[in-house]
């Protein structure tokens, strides 16, 4: 997959703190993407963006929530656009 292209953008990625949000977290990391990742899971989220900011410079913003929570969700989406 090229993914010189994803260099620069931006991404949004819920359920990031494990699974499959974590894998796609790390490929858009690597493919030097700027990262705002949702989860509930506070703990597991923060440690997957420390580690993806130092591993890729990128940067990496976890932003716990729960995304059944209509007022929590779009503050996570007005705080990533920001």
């Amino acid at each position: 997959m090229n993914t010189g292209s994803l260099r620069g953008k931006s991404a949004i990625i819920t359920g990031a703190a494990q699974g499959l949000g974590a894998a796609i977290a790390r490929a858009y990391a690597e493919a030097g993407m700027a990262l705002v990742l949702l989860d509930i899971k506070v703990e597991p989220l923060a440690t997957l963006a420390e580690q993806l900011s130092l591993a890729h410079n990128v940067p990496v913003l976890p932003m716990p929530a729960d995304l059944s929570d209509p007022e929590r969700t779009r503050t996570a989406a007005e705080c990533a656009v920001l």
